[in-house]
């Protein structure tokens, strides 16, 4: 796995016919005074390397919404279930019990509104023949108000009744792989939890469609990126293959790593989230580690020399070009762009072709010292 660094790897494409990546060519001619390369045009990128954790992009705990002995689990760790798809049953005797009761209530009301509703029609008759008082009608009304009250009551009872019936058929509510299993037939469970001993869930069901990759970025870096950025992903254990993904979410806070637990540092949590229908895509599985390649900035066309070439000198930069027939050097000031742990841009100050020597430091020193 490859360690976090600031600043990424370059890559030199050479221009004009085939494409590939370039590597400065080095003198063959190499003494005391440093070796030999030819300034050349190509690209400069900067990017961020880092690591991470393959994680589900959505993970649904699955617990019972009522209690219940399990009747059957029909379903097992790395089974892929569509959304809605009948994962495990409950004993559903006592809830289909209870349905019935309230189905039974219901009708009994049903048939005494009835009967109350035709008695006091024919009250109303009768009350306007002066046959029955006004306080008769009114109790005949009353009884009428009571038993539409309670039919409604016992409509909303044996509603829940049969939610509770069907709460014992538990479904996945997402379209996903199953990540654990925790209960097995026979066992009882209460809302909420598995059993009273473990509180586990019954079942975790992971979205399959996207994944997430979460990585950890220092101050300096998180500045630098921002939502929907591409990233390049790769795995040790899919050696040659490499997955785009873009940025889902970064941290509005700094906290203490989760990966560093023994430091203080404090860093941003970055998530990012990759589609599994790219190619091979489907062999990625949570819990794998990620290699991690944001690119920040990009330069085609460009001149670029070894970063090993600068000379510093007070706030100029310099480099050392070989002139002439007899390989004379001269420090010559530049100035330069884009730059990253190994290779410059150049922007003004040498040409295309012209050879740039490499001093060893301790040469570099002792001309400063000149």
């Amino acid at each position: 796995m490859k360690r976090a660094t600031t600043i990424g790897v370059l890559t030199v494409v050479l221009l004009g016919g085939a494409s590939g990546v370039f590597y400065y060519k080095r003198s063959q001619a190499q003494g005391p005074e440093g070796e030999v390369v030819t300034a050349k045009k190509g690209r400069v990128e900067l990017n961020v390397q880092e690591v991470g954790s393959i994680e589900p992009l959505r993970k649904v705990e699955i617990k019972s919404k009522v209690a219940g002995q399990v009747q059957a689990v029909l379903v097992d760790v790395g089974d892929e279930v569509q959304e809605g798809a009948l994962l495990m049953r409950l004993d559903p005797q006592d809830a289909g019990r209870d349905v019935r009761l309230a189905e039974a209530r219901a009708k009994i009301t049903a048939s005494q509104l009835s009967v109350a509703e035709a008695q006091l029609a024919l009250k109303k008759k009768a009350h306007q023949n002066g046959a029955l008082t006004d306080l008769e009608l009114g109790v005949a009304d009353g009884e009428v108000q009571r038993l539409r009250a309670q039919a409604s009551l016992e409509q909303v009872e044996l509603q829940g009744t049969r939610d509770r019936l069907a709460y014992t058929q538990i479904r996945s509510p997402i379209r996903g792989i199953v990540l654990a299993r925790n209960v097995q037939p026979g066992e009882m469970v209460t809302p909420g939890v598995a059993s009273v001993a473990s509180g586990n869930p019954l079942l975790v069901v992971a979205q399959i469609e996207k994944l997430l990759v979460r990585t950890e970025l220092n101050q300096i870096d998180v500045a630098r990126i921002k939502a929907k950025d591409k990233v390049e992903i790769g795995v040790d254990a899919l050696p040659g293959k490499r997955f785009v993904g873009s940025i889902y979410r970064i941290a509005a806070m700094a906290q203490k790593s989760e990966r560093r637990r023994e430091s203080n540092l404090q860093i941003f949590p970055v998530d990012i989230v990759v589609d599994r229908s790219q190619p091979s895509a489907d062999m990625l599985r949570a819990g794998m580690m990620a290699d991690i390649t944001i690119g920040l900035e990009a330069k085609d066309d460009v001149l670029v020399v070894p970063l090993e070439a600068l000379v510093r000198e007070g706030n100029k930069t310099k480099l050392w070009r070989v002139v002439g027939g007899d390989q004379k050097d001269e420090l010559v000031e530049v100035t330069v762009g884009l730059q990253n742990d190994r290779t410059v841009e150049v922007q003004s100050g040498i040409k295309e072709g012209e050879q740039i020597r490499i001093k060893p430091a301790s040469a570099e020193k002792n001309v400063a010292k000149m």
